[in-house]
């Protein structure tokens, strides 16, 4: 018997932790799928794709240092700024070097590299990057952005 109340116990934890792994993959991805949204909504400049990801508290502080609330962080994506970008000498790329980290079911921090690459006057391209860390959160039943914030990295 008491060979029998170890073995169950045993295989219980066990089950236990299994389903632990499988929910916190699950939580990984929705951070990640969260994150993956955002920055492409931000390459493509598309406000409304960005205005749907980004919790209603959303914060970022910039690669110069600034403090952006939700309502600027828009505003940097509108028509006007998606035109100028089209003529920008600037290709940003996908995120890469993702690593991310769950805190219970509901919050993920992403940490990742975003790559752009920049053609100068003379024709040359010279890829320059930023380290991004993210917070994604389940609100409600939707997982959000809540804060984000962009590092230059020096080459």
């Amino acid at each position: 018997m008491h060979h029998i109340l170890k073995l169950s116990l045993a295989v219980a934890f066990a089950v236990a932790a299994n389903l632990s792994f499988a929910a916190t993959a699950e939580v990984l991805d929705a951070g990640i799928a969260a994150v993956r949204q955002l920055a492409t909504a931000q390459k493509n400049f598309d406000q409304a794709a960005i205005n749907a990801i980004l919790a209603p508290d959303y914060v970022e502080i910039s690669p110069i240092g600034e403090v952006d609330a939700r309502a600027r962080v828009l505003g940097f994506y509108g028509a006007e700024q998606k035109a100028q970008a089209a003529n920008a000498p600037v290709q940003v790329l996908d995120l890469e070097q993702i690593s991310a980290r769950a805190y219970g079911e509901s919050v993920v921090v992403v940490v990742a590299r975003w790559p752009s690459i920049f053609t100068g006057k003379d024709g040359k391209s010279t890829e320059q990057a930023l380290r991004v860390v993210y917070v994604a959160s389940k609100i409600g039943d939707k997982w959000q952005v809540v804060s984000a914030q962009y590092t230059g990295i020096r080459k």
